[in-house]
């Protein structure tokens, strides 16, 4: 037997449903934002993420890359805002000069150790913002954040940084480059390379991050040049004002090159208020549609993991709401009365009621027995005399009760139904 790739999951029921009923309600709250949705390709030209100034993890080690029968080198996505971006330049989007806030829901690879919650085929939702430099869009994207994971009952904590402009990291990369030099001996190897090519990345490090050195690093507010301090102190007062509970992490760089200013995550918190786990994040990205090739355009976005989010409300008990059941199960004595039994099926369907069929040859009991294994709260029985008469047994599972309908007096119980 083949099985499946390293990595990548099958989704069957009832993950796959509660993986529709989660999207079905992020989406509803995405729209209460006056935010559409956008849909990318799962492939991209190599250049959208393999970018000049773009030295991550994920970029250098992580993506899918290959070459096109064309000869064409594509990427198949690791992450949303890239392709977002450049979907958002070669649209024209930008033409009536108007914030344009996108969101999405999608399908990534990455080529990483497989874990709980992230596997290497893993799905995202996300918003992007474009073409505003207002703290207050950072605001709103963060608040819509908390929104969406209150929504589900999680009890969630924002943590945030401020990176500042372009002077304020290039300022505060040149003085957290100095600070890790005096530590190079116990740096990871990895580190050792981000020291020398991207020394921010270094703060966002898995290995060395417990140890003292690292947790007396620099404090990227300390570098933050006027405009960038009163912005973040601005948005920090609107928090408070709205009651979105946060905290200031200022060790937070995110994984990506290329956020300036205000950035963020998501955090799970336990009764004590101790983070449990990281959901999503994002944060503002003023240069990336110029290394795309456009104009630069502010922006602001967010990510956050689908299977995370999951794993999340599964450990809560958290109630999906799944339609697990057919409302109607038809059973038929013999073969010659299935047609008057389909169109009683047809019926039902045509009202949007979910119903099902006994298609399988078996005998009556197996049937009857199927139907409540499946949690039909109705059993519609059709023997002779119902065949006969045009009428059918209607037996509530729930009550155990049952009668006797015509086919009319059923139309009518169907359309009280829908009310």
């Amino acid at each position: 037997m083949i099985a499946k790739v390293k990595g990548m999951n099958d989704l069957v029921y009832p993950e796959s449903e509660k993986l529709n009923k989660v999207i079905e309600k992020i989406r509803f709250l995405f729209k209460l934002y006056n935010a559409r949705e956008i849909v990318t390709p799962l492939l991209e030209h190599s250049e959208v993420f393999h970018r000049e100034k773009e030295n991550s993890d994920m970029v250098i080690k992580e993506t899918y890359d290959f070459m096109d029968r064309g000869n064409r080198k594509l990427t198949i996505r690791p992450e949303g805002t890239a392709g977002v971006a450049r979907a958002y330049l070669e649209n024209k989007l930008y033409l009536d000069d108007d914030i344009v806030k996108l969101f999405y829901f999608g399908t990534f690879y990455r080529y990483e150790r497989p874990q709980k919650g992230r596997l290497r085929e893993f799905r995202q939702f996300g918003i992007e913002v474009f073409n505003s430099d207002s703290y207050l869009i950072d605001l709103e994207v963060i608040e819509l954040v908390s929104r969406i994971y209150n929504s589900f009952g999680l009890k969630t904590r924002i943590r945030l940084n401020s990176l500042g402009n372009e002077t304020s990291i290039l300022n505060y990369k040149s003085k957290i480059k100095e600070y890790f030099n005096l530590y190079k001996e116990s740096l990871c190897p990895d580190c050792l390379n981000r020291l020398e090519n991207n020394p921010l990345r270094i703060l966002d490090c898995k290995v060395d991050c417990h140890k003292d050195f690292f947790k007396n690093a620099p404090s990227t507010l300390k570098y933050l040049d006027l405009d960038s301090k009163k912005r973040f102190e601005e948005l920090l007062k609107l928090l408070d004002k709205l009651e979105i509970p946060y905290l200031v992490d200022d060790k937070l760089v995110r994984g990506l090159d290329y956020y300036s200013e205000t950035v963020f995550e998501i955090d799970i918190l336990s009764d004590n208020n101790d983070a449990i786990k990281t959901l999503g994040g994002g944060g503002r990205y003023n240069n990336l549609t110029k290394e795309l090739g456009g104009e630069n355009t502010s922006c602001f976005g967010f990510a956050g993991g689908i299977e995370r989010l999951i794993n999340a409300l599964d450990e809560t008990n958290y109630d999906y709401k799944l339609s697990d059941s057919p409302k109607f199960y038809i059973i038929t004595f013999d073969k010659e009365f299935e047609d008057y039994g389909l169109s009683i099926l047809k019926e039902i369907r045509d009202k949007n009621i979910a119903a099902e069929f006994s298609y399988k040859d078996r005998s009556i009991k197996s049937k009857v027995k199927k139907g409540i294994t499946l949690n039909s709260k109705y059993l519609i029985i059709i023997g002779k005399n119902e065949f006969d008469n045009q009428t059918l047994i209607l037996k509530d599972t729930v009550t155990s009760t049952q009668e006797e309908l015509s086919y009319s007096s059923f139309k009518e119980f169907l359309e009280n139904m829908e009310k």
